[in-house]
């Protein structure tokens, strides 16, 4: 948890994933056990099914990997799968249309288009991945910003998807990905408001390496960061970062929200910006497949 006085605050992510977290320990304790609610259950067979496959297409990564390919890879082999139902949008690399995410020919699950949002007088730009889920109509509907993270060396010019990006969690890539999470939490809570259990929204930021996942909560101005987690383990994915990611991806399920304990530890976003300027927001989100 973080503040405005740049003081940080640790606390267990369990806090904020009960559902799951309950979803978790009574299936490890009785392996029959399963959720009698049926989108837990089609969510806790995601991740069994990705725990007990091998996951070669991931693995087998090239050095100096394009952004786009890193995109396209992740979006349809780590996030896809742990997801029931969804699709993506690619929105910052157009190229990623034309390439491969791996060795093996199969049908892609997304597809390129236009992720622009944000606002009209403040931070607009463009998601590199958005997970789209659906609403209660079935209907396509906002699910998790993406960001493949970017370092940048002493010149400033960029350098895609290094290992190192987390090291310096103060970088620009750490900054931005704050940034958009931020917004998107606001346009969550504007798309779906009376319609969500809370307003605590992610965003996944991912290197070539590693992940890191913000959260902010809107309402409460309450912002979490996770550390750097590594998404490789001894030649496999690693198994407590895709359970983590699992968590956050299903967040609409699982997430319960920030606890009355924590609800003072305020980013103070707010007051920094001013409540007016989110209140009568014009905070926009464009649409279309290319």
């Amino acid at each position: 948890m973080q503040m405005d006085d740049e003081e940080e605050y640790l606390c267990p992510i369990g806090c904020f994933f009960s559902f799951g977290c309950t979803v978790l320990r009574n299936f490890s304790l009785d392996q029959t056990e399963v959720p009698a609610d049926e989108h837990f259950q089609r969510s806790l067979y995601c991740l069994l099914q990705f725990l007990s496959r091998e996951h070669p297409a991931l693995l087998r990564r090239a050095e100096n990997e394009s952004a786009a390919v890193i995109a396209r890879r992740y979006a349809e082999h780590l996030l896809r799968p742990l997801f029931d139902e969804i699709t993506y949008l690619i929105g910052r690399y157009p190229e990623a249309r034309l390439v491969k995410c791996c060795d093996v020919e199969h049908p892609l699950s997304g597809h390129c288009g236009d992720t622009s949002f944000g606002l009209q007088n403040g931070w607009h730009g463009k998601l590199d991945i958005l997970i789209m889920d659906k609403d209660e109509s079935g209907h396509p509907a906002l699910g998790v910003p993406v960001f493949i993270v970017e370092s940048f060396d002493d010149d400033d010019n960029v350098s895609v998807s290094s290992a190192n990006s987390f090291d310096n969690h103060k970088d620009n890539s750490w900054a931005q990905s704050m940034a958009e999470t931020i917004v998107f939490s606001f346009l969550q809570r504007k798309q779906n408001f009376g319609h969500l259990q809370n307003y605590l929204i992610p965003g996944i930021g991912v290197s070539s390496e590693k992940l890191v996942v913000f959260m902010y909560d809107c309402e409460n101005d309450v912002l979490l960061a996770s550390v750097g987690m590594d998404l490789f383990d001894k030649g496999d994915v690693h198994m407590r970062t895709v359970i983590f990611l699992w968590l956050v991806l299903n967040y609409k399920l699982f997430c319960s929200g920030v606890i009355d304990d924590f609800k003072s530890y305020r980013a103070n976003f707010h007051r920094l910006v001013g409540e007016r300027n989110f209140s009568n927001t014009k905070l926009k989100y464009l649409f279309h497949s290319a």
